[in-house]
């Protein structure tokens, strides 16, 4: 079949067109992988069953985040696990009688570990701890990470940095397609459970590119990430501006009530009250946020307009509640910390920033005799 000019001149037009289309449209996201880019030197995380993913044990990587345009690099780290999986120095399997668990502030995202909070406090204390801190985990996720390595591990202090838990609450028509445990409200019982994915799920979904939450923070393959999910997240951010900015289709919003995030919120603390209990260490929930008081208040009967600034014994002198707000330190020397104290164009904090919530802690420590 000979195409005429008219035909061949309509199908060089429709060509140019989707070029044209093509890199107006992914023209936002090239620029902001040359400005703002993470770059990993190799994958550090594995695919768990139960936790959506984890660390993997004894790795190495780095971390790199910068701007390719102008050369600026905003961080530029080492990455090493241990035995167990968790965060620490080079080639170190020192055991610890110390847990700090959280997310990737704990873990410490953007900086290398002797600027970490777990490695702050070691020093000062002169004692070995275990970082438990795992990018973007959710309240349960942390929960039930430290449940898994109680099986490896004898800690005699666990310190909670808390502030996730909005991360880890669902809706119970989503319960059978969750890639990560999640808290949800059963309305026939009054009260919040604890659901984990069902079984394969995590492995299925992997197969298909599509990950849990925080997944893709310990590393990625580059085409693989851009050809299977920068190219579904670029779908279906044009799938949802046709639907709700051009057809004016009304989103449906995964609203949560008060009730809801309360139980939600006093199950967290039960859980780890209990694993305290049941595995004989002593604990301190950090509330930085202010985000249990009226579930603390309400269920251990404090006053309504007791002050909560301090640390109050939960259970027996083993389980410690705190809403130490170490940001007013923070706040204060701003002047003195470099981007006051988050790192540019990330938001983590810096080495200088943790080094102040680290003395924070240690004076919690110090004040109630836990050292």
């Amino acid at each position: 079949m000979i195409l005429s000019r008219n035909n061949i001149f309509y199908l060089l037009m429709v060509i140019i067109i989707l070029l044209l289309s093509s890199i107006i449209i992914l023209s936002p996201y090239i620029y902001r992988k040359l400005t703002l880019s993470y770059t990993y030197c190799n994958s550090y995380g594995s695919v768990d069953p139960i936790l959506g993913w984890e660390l993997k044990k004894n790795a190495k990587s780095c971390l790199i985040f910068q701007n390719y345009l102008n050369g600026e690099i905003f961080f530029d780290t080492k990455i090493y696990t241990n035995k167990y999986g968790f965060r620490s120095e080079e080639e170190s399997n020192n055991d610890a009688d110390i847990a700090i668990i959280g997310d990737s502030w704990v873990f410490g995202y953007g900086a290398n570990y002797n600027e970490t909070v777990p490695y702050n406090l070691s020093k000062k204390i002169n004692k070995n701890i275990y970082n438990l801190g795992v990018p973007n985990y959710s309240s349960a996720q942390v929960y039930l990470h430290l449940q898994k390595n109680l099986n490896f591990i004898d800690p005699k202090l666990v310190i909670y940095i808390s502030g996730m838990y909005l991360r880890s609450i669902c809706k119970k028509e989503e319960l059978n397609f969750i890639l990560e445990p999640c808290f949800w409200y059963d309305a026939t019982t009054n009260e919040a459970k604890l659901e984990l994915p069902k079984k394969n799920i995590v492995f299925e979904s992997y197969k298909k590119n599509i990950y849990p939450s925080g997944a893709l923070t310990a590393g990625y393959n580059f085409w693989n990430y851009v050809i299977f999910i920068k190219t579904r997240e670029i779908f279906n951010t044009l799938s949802n501006y046709i639907k709700f900015n051009i057809l004016k289709i009304e989103p449906k919003r995964r609203l949560f009530t008060e009730i809801e995030l309360s139980k939600i919120r006093l199950k967290e603390i039960e859980l780890f009250k209990s694993l305290t209990k049941e595995n004989n260490f002593k604990f301190i929930f950090i509330d930085p946020y202010g985000f249990y008081l009226d579930e603390i208040k309400d269920s251990y009967k404090f006053n309504k307009d007791q002050n909560l600034n301090d640390v109050i014994v939960l259970n027996k002198d083993s389980f410690f509640f705190s809403t130490n707000w170490w940001y007013k330190n923070i706040d204060v020397k701003k002047n003195e910390l470099t981007n006051n104290g988050s790192i540019k164009n990330d938001g983590h904090w810096t080495g200088e920033a943790m080094q102040i919530i680290s003395d924070e802690i240690y004076k919690e420590l110090i004040k109630f005799n836990l050292i």
